[in-house]
């Protein structure tokens, strides 16, 4: 409402009907002064709600929307070069005639603005005028007939575009350029597609080099079968350059870097902390001594939780198997193989399979150009030396590289966690069956009669350690409760099926945690500590929220042990 009523205001007058008009602040003149600045302000800043265009504001707008339909009009004619050309042809055809008619204009005026000759004149000069007069009809009558002929000839041409306009109408579709490119591009694309569904199966044949040519692989790939223990090496005299310089009597199975922890190889906590915290608590944490408790504990996950942090091997990369391979090896999903480095020549020097090594590393291999795949990259790093211990085809890290004997004299560092917990099963599930992942499950060396004694899954069977190649699976028509994933005489019976079933209960000086039975944490801790958290981890009360306080943890290795 403000905006509709504020440029009316107006300071009272005595004329108006007032007895008398009084200012306090200002006199008259300032008043006045002021509430007109007041308007002007307003009439800047206000918003004005019945302000309606006039006249002349409509007609420019109707003349500025007939100009801008003119202009697409015009655009739309340029952008049709067929169009364009007819239009440019005409457009010269006028000027021309234009021409034409502005010069005949001009003799017209010249020939009238001639004197008149008198009518006593010669006859010779009447003659030449006769003369002319003739010269210039004839002169108009060719004009006349060259007009015609052009009209003839433009209509020619015209005729003649349109027949080149139909015959560009009428170009077949496989004539056309650009339907062409794209043929030409989506079958690039599907050639594309199948080099690399390809190279992902992994049946490709090496591209041909001038000094390496490795053979295809055969129809049947080779099988080797893992050694059920690692070769010994006899003392020799000479040094073999295959054998990896460590110690071999520091009771230490792994390499001189790394510890034991788990089943795995670590690199060492007083490597990894400059021998503060030299005892490893698990996979990324070490501790400064026993007993370990968060208090004296430290860790490093890094940024992707696995093989980084203190999650690593002496090399700084996953942590692996205990034992070592030769020299001339490198160590690929468990197993020692020949480095590819020396097969190739470093010509492809990154395995990327059992058979198949790479000119790059990552995803480059993905193409098959820099793969190389022969079974002659499926050897160890022993053959043609002339040592007969020494193993020519893929094996096991060798346990007595890294200590004197073997696994069989080596006894388990002091700072070992054990086994982890108590399988059990004679207590815990029947004769013929064992406990995996919290099941009772028959026996793989039952099912496979002795050759695959190690259980890796709830469908699969290994024949010996490390798990490879070397395994055998079975999942029947049901997928569950079939195959290999069934229990044995104690089986849970299920619609006609033998399902795996929970273990029997831990005894009484024993207590239960994700399946594995441990020493009462009440026994370990002589009541201070009764309740188990982990396998490492006894609590002083119960509930995860009690044992967030650290004051009221108590970690040890000895506490991850049966009764």
């Amino acid at each position: 409402d403000l905006g509709r009523s504020f440029a009316s205001f107006t300071i009272p007058e005595a004329a108006e009907g007032f007895d008398e008009v009084r200012y306090a602040w200002q006199d008259a003149k300032k008043a006045a002064d002021y509430l007109k600045a007041w308007i002007s302000e307003r009439k800047l800043t206000q918003r004005v709600e019945d302000l309606q265009p006039g006249s002349r504001f409509h007609e420019q707008y109707h003349e500025w929307g007939q100009l801008f339909q003119d202009w697409r009009r015009k655009q739309g004619e340029r952008r049709d070069p067929v169009r364009t050309k007819r239009v440019a042809k005409k457009r010269k055809v006028q000027e021309e005639k234009k021409q034409d008619d502005e010069e005949k204009e001009k003799l017209d005026n010249e020939e009238k603005e001639k004197p008149d000759v008198e009518a006593e004149g010669k006859e010779g000069d009447a003659k030449d005028e006769e003369k002319k007069d003739g010269d210039d009809e004839g002169k108009q009558e060719g004009e006349k007939g060259a007009d015609v002929e052009k009209e003839k000839d433009d209509e020619e041409e015209d005729e003649e575009e349109w027949s080149e306009e139909e015959d560009e109408e009428e170009v077949p579709w496989y004539a056309r350029q650009d339907v062409l490119w794209t043929i030409i591009g989506i079958v690039a694309l599907a050639i594309v597609a199948v080099l690399f569904m390809h190279s992902l199966s992994g049946s490709s044949t090496p591209a041909p080099t001038p000094t390496l040519a490795p053979q295809p692989l055969p129809t049947v790939a080779p099988v080797w079968t893992a050694p059920t223990s690692p070769p010994t090496l006899p003392p020799t005299t000479t040094v073999n350059p295959l054998l990896p310089k460590t110690r071999l009597h520091d009771n230490n199975i792994c390499q001189d870097d790394e510890e034991m922890y788990g089943s795995l190889c670590y690199r060492k906590c007083s490597l990894l902390t400059n021998n503060t915290h030299p005892i490893r608590s698990s996979s990324w944490t070490c501790c400064s001594n026993h007993p370990c408790e968060v208090g004296n504990t430290v860790g490093k996950v890094g940024t992707s939780l696995i093989c980084q942090g203190y999650d690593v091997n002496g090399a700084g990369k996953c942590p692996t198997q205990p034992g070592a391979c030769f020299t001339n090896e490198e160590l690929f999903l468990g197993v020692c193989y020949t480095k590819c480095s020396v097969l190739t020549k470093d010509q492809y020097p990154y395995r990327v399979g059992a058979a198949t090594c790479c000119v790059t590393s990552g995803v480059g291999c993905f193409d098959i150009r820099q793969d190389a795949t022969s079974p002659n990259f499926l050897a160890g790093g022993g053959g043609g030396d002339g040592d007969p211990s020494t193993p020519s085809m893929p094996h096991a890290p060798l346990t007595n590289l890294t200590e004197a004997g073997g696994v069989e004299v080596t006894t388990a560092p002091p700072d070992m966690t054990g086994p982890g917990g108590v399988i059990g099963t004679e207590s815990r599930c029947a004769a013929d069956e064992e406990l995996y992942a919290g099941l009772c499950y028959k026996t793989c060396s039952i099912m496979t009669n002795g050759q695959y004694p190690i259980r890796t899954s709830s469908w699969t069977c290994c024949a010996s350690h490390p798990c490879g190649t070397n395994q055998k699976g079975s999942i029947g028509t049901s997928l569950v409760c079939d195959g290999f994933d069934v229990g044995g005489s104690a089986a849970l019976e299920v619609l006609g099926s033998e399902c795996p079933h929970k273990p029997n209960p831990c005894n009484s000086t024993q207590e239960e945690v994700l399946g594995m039975c441990y020493a009462a944490c009440k026994l370990l801790t002589q009541g201070k500590f009764p309740h188990r958290l982990s396998a490492n981890t006894c609590c002083a009360e119960t509930g995860l929220k009690a044992c967030l306080d650290p004051s009221k943890l108590s970690m040890s290795a000895t506490y991850n042990a049966p009764r």
